[in-house]
């Protein structure tokens, strides 16, 4: 974690990026990922949403807003995790279970 006036810092600095300008031309991208995040949970019918959306489709977006190639996606989650702590950890772990009809 970091120390709120830093993370204000931060977040005035990389807020600037996520305006609506930035982000509706990559909206039919982002539905992409989310469709390819959610499908095994459909199939399987459970999930671990923390782990396997939460935590990934941000870092998806902003690697593929970088120019970064998906192939780094495992090295950028780690790097998160080291800065932001452990997301498995601070208490927001949830696993949701679907219920079919």
């Amino acid at each position: 974690m970091t120390d709120p006036s830093r993370h204000d810092h931060l977040h005035a600095v990389i807020s600037k990026a996520f305006v609506s300008s930035a982000i509706t031309p990559l909206e039919g991208w982002i539905r992409q990922q989310c469709e390819m995040l959610l499908g095994p949970a459909l199939k399987e019918r459970k999930m671990d949403f923390i782990n396997d959306f939460a935590h990934i489709l941000p870092i998806k977006v902003i690697n593929h807003m970088l120019g970064v190639p998906d192939r780094y996606l495992q090295q950028t989650l780690s790097w998160v995790t080291r800065i932001g702590g452990d997301h498995a950890t601070s208490g927001l772990r949830y696993t949701l279970k679907y219920k079919t009809k």
